[in-house]
This record gives structure tokens, C-alpha cells and sequence, in this order.
């Protein structure tokens, strides 16, 4: 699960590197984290130089739109826990709270929305259409 994990890292980024540049492109030459100054580059990497401690961030357009159309294709109660987790934020139990379930089920639709993104990302790189919800 850790490559579910990381793509949608890399499509967190973007998403917030696209909602700071007013969703038109281009955004803006870095988004901070609370993890790291992510410097953005052409393809979504490049928008400046690097200085010699900051990792350009692994994004690229085409992989967050790929991303993006995976998630619409989840069941809308994985949908909801995936665009909480990872473009709401908060703690687990605020986005539980949010969504309205418990911590227990929370994790639960967590767990099988990664199952199944796994599957959808396998699928939209070999071409595969994906239907929506």
C-alpha cells in the first residue's frame, strides 16, 4: 500500500499546488508542507532552481489527472474518506467525525479504498476505462 500511499501524496501536492495558483496553471514556483519546501518543476517539477537541501518534488501533471480520475471511480463512502485524509486534513478523529462514521470504520474504508485504488491505478495505466460513480 506504500505506492497508493505515495501517489497520493504526490497528488495532495499538486491539488493544493493547482487550488494556490487559483486552479489555472501556471501555480505557484513551490508549495510548503509541514514536511518540506516542495519546489515544483516544469511538468509540475522545475518552477526554479533547487538549492542543494531541497529535493525537487516527484509531481507531474499527467500522473495527478490519472490520479484524480481514480478516485472519482471509488464507491463515493471511499471517495469521501480519501479526499478527507488526503485534501482536508485534521486528525483521524476529525475526519471521522467529518464523514460521520466511527475511528474503526474510518480506518476501515481507509484500508479498502487503497485495495482498490491499487487496482484502478493498474487499470488506467494499461488503458482500461474506469466507471464512475
Amino acid at each position: 500500500m506504500l505506492y497508493v500511499i505515495e501517489r497520493l501524496n504526490r497528488w495532495t501536492v499538486y491539488m493544493h499546488w493547482l487550488s494556490r495558483g487559483g486552479g489555472s496553471l501556471p501555480g505557484p514556483a513551490y508549495v510548503r508542507s509541514w514536511w518540506v519546501k516542495l519546489v515544483l518543476e516544469d511538468n509540475v517539477q522545475g518552477r526554479g532552481r533547487l538549492a542543494r537541501n531541497d529535493p525537487p518534488c516527484p509531481v507531474n501533471a499527467l500522473e495527478s489527472g490519472k490520479t484524480t480520475l481514480c478516485v472519482r471511480a471509488l464507491p463515493t463512502d471511499l471517495r469521501e474518506v480519501i479526499i478527507q485524509a488526503f485534501l482536508e486534513g485534521g486528525s483521524v478523529q476529525q475526519q471521522a467525525r467529518a464523514i460521520g462514521c466511527s475511528i474503526s470504520s474510518y480506518y476501515r474504508k481507509r484500508n479498502d479504498a487503497y485495495r482498490l485504488l491499487l487496482g484502478l491505478f493498474n487499470d488506467v495505466e494499461m488503458g482500461v476505462p474506469l466507471a464512475f460513480a
